[in-house]
């Protein structure tokens, strides 16, 4: 898995206004949507935003912890900082979705990605409306991470943002882990096909010692996390049918299958333990890193997947309009 070089006489000269367009579209949208979802997770965070500005820190964080189970230390900070500010949360929000979607376009945008598909993309698809609403923390970290993405050229750069995606949400590390993967299995079995330099291994270390560190620091959320769904489900195959159906569809359009079972691997076993609600969406964007570049995303993949999450995307907002919730199905 090998992210794009920039050309360096260029990269400063591009601007993104069509993806930026997008995004304030994203923005716009997604506001309107928020006003309407006040149940279901957004009930908690709500309450929380609410009752911040009552409180100093500590006692925020406090009762951030104990209403959201959670204590990702970045969201905490946004959502601190601009509730005691006096900003209105919906527009906070919808300012981070936009955000998510300017990274993700600009991300594929220098993976030469058609900007047609990947505004479909964040404008349809069932997992970024999730991220939009109700995964509220996890769209911090994958902010970070598309972030870390358009930086890797520059490890220290790479790294810090590494770091904070993985404080923002532990979820996230479980896609660090199938990057890791993928090089380890290049540089094992494919030597003379790839070319790794110092920098390189060295900074593939310092991801290993970061995300070592942020499972040391996060490691009650973690216990608590496994104790709950593992306690309820035990190990699930069934838990492991969409995120192999997203691996074997990756094999088939990428040239290298060795990348695609590597990069999805640690997925499964994440899901064999959470089940597949918590990891299908890690095994979503696993999918489009090794489709998208087929055709420029121009592919039945692509637009089977699309088709399939705009449905979903479809009944999410109906339920949101309806119930206050996207994931009520009556």
């Amino acid at each position: 898995m090998q992210y794009p070089k920039l050309n360096r006489k260029t990269k400063y000269k591009k601007i993104y206004y069509k993806e930026a367009i997008v995004s304030i579209l994203v923005c716009i949208l997604s506001f309107f949507a928020s006003l309407m979802y006040t149940n279901g997770d957004q009930a908690r965070y709500i309450a929380v935003y609410e009752k911040m500005p009552e409180m100093d820190i500590r006692q925020a964080f406090q009762f951030y912890s104990q209403l959201l189970s959670s204590k990702e230390i970045l969201h905490f900070a946004i959502t601190w900082c601009s509730s005691v500010i006096g900003f209105n949360k919906f527009i906070v929000m919808s300012i981070a979705n936009l955000l998510l979607a300017f990274t993700f376009l600009v991300f594929l945008s220098q993976r030469k990605i058609s900007l047609i598909v990947s505004s479909i993309i964040v404008l349809t698809n069932f997992y970024f409306y999730a991220l939009y609403f109700s995964a509220e923390r996890l769209k911090f970290a994958f902010i970070l991470f598309f972030c870390a993405g358009l930086a890797v050229q520059k490890s220290r750069r790479f790294l810090t943002l590494a770091g904070l995606a993985i404080l923002s949400h532990i979820q996230i590390i479980a896609l660090y882990i199938s990057y890791a993967c993928v090089w380890g299995s290049n540089l094992l079995f494919q030597k003379s096909n790839n070319k790794y330099n110092n920098k390189t291994i060295i900074t593939i270390i310092a991801l290993f010692i970061i995300m070592l560190g942020g499972g040391y620091l996060l490691r009650d959320q973690l216990i608590t996390k496994f104790s709950s769904y593992y306690g309820i489900t035990g190990f699930s195959i069934y838990g492991i049918v969409k995120t192999s159906g997203f691996m074997f569809i990756s094999m088939v359009y990428s040239k290298k299958i060795s990348q695609p079972f590597f990069a999805f691997l640690p997925i499964i076993c994440v899901a064999l333990i959470f089940g597949d609600s918590r990891v299908n969406i890690m095994g979503y964007f696993i999918f489009l890193y090794f489709v998208l570049p087929v055709k420029s995303g121009w592919n039945l993949g692509v637009l089977i997947s699309s088709c399939y999450f705009a449905f979903k995307s479809y009944v999410f907002i109906l339920s949101v309009i309806k119930y206050g919730d996207g994931y009520i199905i009556k």
